[in-house]
């Protein structure tokens, strides 16, 4: 099972009142990336998330990227049909794949986490 796991989250910013700050990574069972105390702006690295998967299905591209916004880190997701593979990768090499990861569900996973930040314009 796949999940973004986000904690200790705050506005960040007098500039951009919408991006918010915290402690976020993926874990899928018991494998946190980047780790479980990483932290990053949160809302607009699942904004990019959710359009590089978007682009990714809808294009019919074979993969994908997910940055992160600080640090040296990314995931690469391999679309496989109604699965993806993901790799994830800390200072240009891959530290670990994960295959066979439901699509829709990915996709689901990083959907409710940026709903859940609750930003007033997600929900005009």
């Amino acid at each position: 099972m796949i999940q973004i796991v986000m904690n200790n989250l705050v506005p960040k910013g007098a500039q951009k009142p919408f991006d918010i700050f915290g402690d976020i990574h993926f874990e899928i069972d018991g494998y946190c990336f980047p780790s479980e105390d990483w932290d990053d702006f949160a809302s607009p690295i699942l904004y990019w998330w959710q359009a590089r998967l978007s682009e990714m299905i809808e294009n019919e591209k074979d993969t994908c990227e997910l940055l992160f916004m600080d640090g040296n880190c990314s995931v690469i997701v391999h679309d496989q049909g109604e699965t993806v593979d993901m790799d994830f990768i800390m200072r240009d090499r891959i530290e670990r794949t994960i295959t066979g990861i439901n699509k829709a569900e990915l996709c689901s996973v990083v959907n409710e986490a940026l709903e859940s930040l609750d930003i007033p314009h997600l929900k005009q």
